[in-house]
């Protein structure tokens, strides 16, 4: 996989902490495809301030009911995926602009100092109450 790699990206491979890339991101890129149910790589990256750029699986669970769409860049379109990411690393104003916003957001759904899993589940099965 390093081999894809370009001058300025580092693959690191599976990593056991990821708090210290969270801190040194300017962006959260979320390529999700598959699975099921809230994803928490997706919330703990909000909950830094990190704007988001994913796809309708990555933004799964987050949000749904709200008036207007909270992640600004949700789509399976490479090019428009590609334009979210590049959009957000240009424009510094609209990537805190957007970061402060979901920091906001988790700090008003979320717990972070008692029990943010137990939270973060019953967030999930308010959505899909039928779910097992």
């Amino acid at each position: 996989m390093t081999d894809r790699a370009f001058e300025n990206v580092t693959v690191t491979g599976f990593v056991k902490e990821l708090d210290p890339y969270y801190r040194e991101a300017s962006v959260c890129v979320a390529p999700l495809l598959t699975g099921a149910g809230v994803k928490f790589k997706v919330l703990q990256a909000m909950a830094y301030g990190l704007p988001v750029v994913t796809t309708p699986v990555g933004a799964e669970g987050i949000a749904e009911n709200e008036p207007k769409p909270l992640l600004e860049f949700v789509t399976t379109d490479p090019g428009a995926f590609s334009d979210g990411v590049v959009r957000y690393l240009q424009d510094e104003s609209l990537r805190k602009r957007d970061g402060f916003q979901l920091r906001r957001w988790m700090e008003n759904h979320y717990d972070f100092e008692k029990n943010t899993v137990q939270k973060a589940l019953l967030f999930y099965e308010t959505f899909y109450p039928d779910e097992e």
